[in-house]
């Protein structure tokens, strides 16, 4: 496995704004900022969805270990 990025990251590299996902996603801006923050974690599915719409590899993304 090679670097990591954070989602904060992710998300800016692809250049899109914390609404732009969220509408994607359907979840509320305060969610976003959290997963980004690291204080909450989204779940499989949602993880999946981001790296869909970064267009990114899963192994790419840092994730912390719960």
């Amino acid at each position: 496995m090679g670097e990591q990025i954070t989602l904060k990251q992710a998300r800016m590299l692809k250049g899109m704004s914390r609404e732009q996902v969220c509408e994607l996603l359907d979840i509320n801006e305060s969610t976003l900022y959290y997963w980004e923050k690291y204080k909450t974690l989204p779940n499989v599915r949602q993880f999946f969805n981001l790296c869909r719409i970064y267009e990114l590899p899963a192994d790419s993304i840092f994730i912390p270990q719960q």
